[in-house]
C-alpha cells in the first residue's frame, strides 16, 4: 500500500473524482473487513458492515483530516458500526462463526478444516481485540507488520511484540 497515493486518491475523492474510489477500496477493504469481523465474528455481518463503512466514509469524507491515517479512520468507523450492530442485536448467542469446509472467509482467505476453525475461535476468545486484529491481519490477510503498524497507527515494535505475545498465548493454550 502506497500511503502517499492513498492520500492523493482520498483528496481526489473529496474533489468529486469517483474513479479514485477503486484504489482506496483495494488498499483498505481487508483491514476494514477484519475490523468488523473482529467485533461480530460473523462473515455476513462483517461484509455488511464493510459496505456500510464505505458508504458512511463517503458521506462524511469532508470530516477526514488530510495527511492523517485514512485506513485508521475507516477502521474506527467500521468498529463503531460493528459495535452498534452487536449492541442492536443484544444477544451473544445470535452470533455464530459460520465457516464451511471450503468456504472463503473473505476472498482468498480460507479456513480449511475444523482445526483451523477452532483455532480462530480460540484466538478470538483468549486474545485481546487488538491482539486478535494484529494476528488476523498478519496471519490471515497477509499484511506485513509494517503495514499493520500504519493501519493501526501504532509503532511497528508494538505490532511485533503483540503479535509474538499473542502467538505465545495461543501456543500455550493449544
Amino acid at each position: 500500500m502506497n500511503k502517499a497515493k492513498l492520500e492523493q486518491c482520498v483528496a481526489d475523492l473529496k474533489a468529486g473524482k469517483s474513479e479514485a474510489f477503486d484504489y482506496v477500496y483495494d488498499c483498505t477493504y481487508k483491514a476494514v473487513f477484519f475490523a468488523a469481523y473482529g467485533v461480530l465474528c460473523d462473515k455476513q455481518s462483517a461484509e455488511d458492515i464493510t459496505q456500510d463503512t464505505y458508504m458512511t466514509a463517503l458521506s462524511k469524507l469532508g470530516l477526514y483530516r488530510a495527511d492523517s491515517n485514512f485506513t485508521g479512520w475507516l477502521i474506527t468507523i467500521a468498529k463503531r458500526l460493528a459495535i452498534n450492530e452487536y449492541n442492536r442485536r443484544g444477544n451473544r448467542g445470535e452470533y455464530s462463526v459460520d465457516f464451511g469446509t471450503n468456504e472463503s472467509l473473505y476472498g482468498e482467505y480460507r479456513v480449511e478444516d475444523d482445526t483451523d476453525k477452532s483455532t480462530l475461535e480460540l484466538a478470538r476468545q483468549i486474545l485481546t481485540p487488538e491482539e486478535y486484529s494484529i494476528v488476523t491481519m498478519c496471519a490471515i490477510a497477509d499484511y506485513k507488520r509494517r503495514e499493520v503498524a500504519e493501519i493501526l497507527d501504532i509503532p511497528i515494535g508494538t505490532v511485533t511484540w503483540k503479535y509474538n505475545e499473542a502467538l505465545k498465548k495461543l501456543k500455550k493454550k493449544l
